[in-house]
């Protein structure tokens, strides 16, 4: 049996007449390129709207009549066909899924802010699941899914001139400096919009909460092919949205922000512009406003780009090619997915987590649809100290290992678990947005290559990764080569070369002698990233003698470590993750417990010789 013998059925939203029309478009261009693909809209009485999951598994509990349509109707559509594409992430019941014979395709766009009550509760029932978050495997991983891969939100459809070529980019004439369609209302979003839009009173904004709204269907079109830059700027993190490949589509120069992960859809710097901060995007669209033979160019090769590989034909392509192999197993009985039991004891809540000691709080609002989250206060770190010296507990460190990690990540595949954990592939990424300016990095402890391949989408940034654990060496080399990388399994001397960043990630808690450490680095570069474990992560680490992790020989709270480094170096800021699976960094406080801790010193402080 070939692919193109299967018949797919594409299960949409439809919010409005316009949504509607846009996917069954989707699903024409698919069965233009010889595909047997059927659209089902799976709301009661389109257009309507979606709904969650909390929403959805309450409704279907209850035998809401509308939604027991919906499920209907898929039962008797499902009957005669092979594989069912949930597009949007929403409106099937996981239960549903084992009375449908298919394989089951799941796909989200609108992770992570909906993460919890779209793809969470679901995802997992599914034979394949596609994020459209580039940002977020390692956050499906997380919830026990291995069956995982990013698929690009690249449907522009119409929305682009068909007649433009690489010529009229080139040398057509735009009148428009700036061009950003999109909401301005939620706050990360609103203050950074703010500060382009007073760097640049000309640039043109509509959408959701702009004082003129929202750009008539008709104009948009020639508003894009008439601008020479498009802003883009996310809820958190990406890239994700359609601006991505509608932008360079239209011939227009993208300033985008996410910029490592962009660089794994687009070449930075070649065929679109990436950065991290708002300072950058004015400083970037300064230039570009001013260098206009350069804008051209960037603009027609991500033009040539888009055109190329990111047609929604050749995302639906990836997609069959993905789930191919999975698709022959469950053919032939050898696929496991897990199966949705449908009891009271797995009913969807959603949780709220918030700081109290009042037990009785969950009881009062479970009946309601809320499941609070008891969280205890940590003791401050004085009274830890206090109760370690009151009950005799001595203080304890682990005999340090050496470079063992390789073996432990070859011992997990053998296992089917995973090569790399899912939550240090995502700091690994969240920590190339500390790198600043820095151009030239060395990064010690460097293992596998995670974050030197990440950062590296960056062409401008020189990278030696160094680690003693041959294997891992040679892994890297084999698996995450890029040109502006060296791969090397021995250590970097001082005065060797000049860098500009030292990047140790969850190294110095392998290192017992962490003073001799921070004067390497700080010898090695003026500035350096460091991460490691907090020890106030949770009650049970904090008061731990030696680590419980045996290849930690010690272990930091947030204030700890600040000290230690402020002995090191002049400048230090403590950053950290919300959740660890999402590569998106925040401040933090030395008395604070989220955790890795990552800190960022600068300035080093040399000993004066006398």
């Amino acid at each position: 049996m070939k692919q193109k013998d299967l018949k797919y059925l594409f299960v949409h939203q439809g919010w409005s007449d316009n949504a509607i029309e846009w996917h069954e478009n989707i699903v024409k261009r698919y069965q233009k390129i010889g595909y047997n693909v059927e659209p089902f809209c799976a709301v009661p009485d389109p257009p309507g709207p979606r709904y969650d999951f909390y929403r959805l598994d309450k409704l279907w509990r209850k035998k809401d009549k509308k939604v027991k349509k919906i499920y209907n109707k898929l039962l008797e559509k499902t009957e005669d066909c092979d594989v069912l594409i949930n597009f949007n992430g929403a409106n099937i019941h996981p239960q549903w899924l084992r009375d449908f014979n298919t394989f089951n395709v799941y796909i989200c766009f609108d992770d992570p802010e909906s993460s919890h009550s779209l793809s969470e509760p679901v995802a997992k029932y599914f034979d394949f699941s596609f994020t459209g978050n580039a940002a977020c495997i390692p956050l499906y991983q997380s919830w026990g899914i291995d069956r995982c891969d990013y698929i690009p939100l690249c449907n522009i459809g119409n929305e682009y001139d068909n007649n433009l070529t690489v010529e009229k980019i080139l040398e057509g004439n735009r009148t428009n400096d700036i061009v950003f369609l999109g909401e301005r209302q939620s706050i990360w979003r609103k203050e950074r919009l703010k500060l382009l839009k007073n760097a640049f009173p000309q640039a043109i904004m509509r959408g959701k909460g702009w004082d003129d709204g929202f750009l008539p269907k008709e104009e948009k079109i020639p508003l894009y092919t008439n601008t020479k830059i498009g802003w883009n700027i996310h809820n958190s993190v990406g890239p994700v949205n359609l601006r991505t490949f509608t932008l360079p589509a239209n011939g227009i120069l993208e300033i985008c922000d996410n910029k490592s992960r962009l660089g794994n859809i687009f070449r930075l710097d070649y065929e679109i512009i990436g950065f991290d901060t708002i300072e950058e995007c004015i400083n970037l669209t300064q230039y570009y406003l001013t260098h206009d033979k350069e804008r051209r160019e960037i603009a027609a090769r991500g033009f040539e780009r888009v055109k190329r590989d990111y047609s929604d034909e050749k995302q639906f392509e990836f997609l069959i090619n993905t789930i191919w192999p999975y698709v022959c197993k469950k053919m032939k009985g050898e696929l496991f997915t897990p199966i949705y039991h449908f009891n009271n004891s797995n009913k969807f809540i959603p949780k709220i987590s918030i700081i109290s000691t009042n037990k009785k709080l969950n009881s009062i609002l479970n009946p309601r649809g809320y499941n609070i989250e008891i969280k205890k206060l940590m003791p401050k770190y004085d009274n830890f100290n206090q109760k370690n010296i009151e009950n005799g507990i001595p203080y304890m460190e682990n005999e340090e290992i050496g470079p063992v990690n390789f073996n432990e990540k070859k011992k997990r595949l053998e296992q089917s678990n995973f090569f790399e954990w899912p939550n240090m592939v995502a700091l690994n990424w969240a920590v190339t947005k500390l790198i600043g300016s820095s151009k030239k990095i060395v990064e010690i402890g460097g293992g596998t290559g995670c974050f030197a391949y990440e950062a590296a989408t960056d062409p401008k940034i020189k990278i030696i990764c160094s680690d003693l654990d041959n294997e891992a060496i040679e892994w890297a080399k084999k698996h995450r080569s890029r040109p502006n990388i060296e791969y090397i399994n021995h250590s970097v001397k001082s005065g060797e070369d000049s860098f500009d960043l030292v990047v140790a990630i969850d190294v110095i808690e392998h290192i017992s002698d962490y003073p001799t450490f921070l004067e390497y680095c700080k010898n090695l570069a003026q500035k350096c990233i460091l991460s490691t474990p907090n020890k106030n992560r949770n009650a049970e680490s904090a008061v731990a003698s030696p680590p419980k992790y045996y290849q930690h020989v010690r272990e930091w709270t947030p204030g700890e470590f600040y000290w230690v480094l402020r002995t090191f170096y002049r400048n230090v800021k403590l950053y950290s993750m919300k959740n660890e699976y999402i590569p998106e960094i925040v401040p933090i406080k030395i008395t604070d417990n989220l955790s890795p801790i990552i800190a960022l010193a600068e300035n080093p402080i040399y000993k004066e010789h006398t």
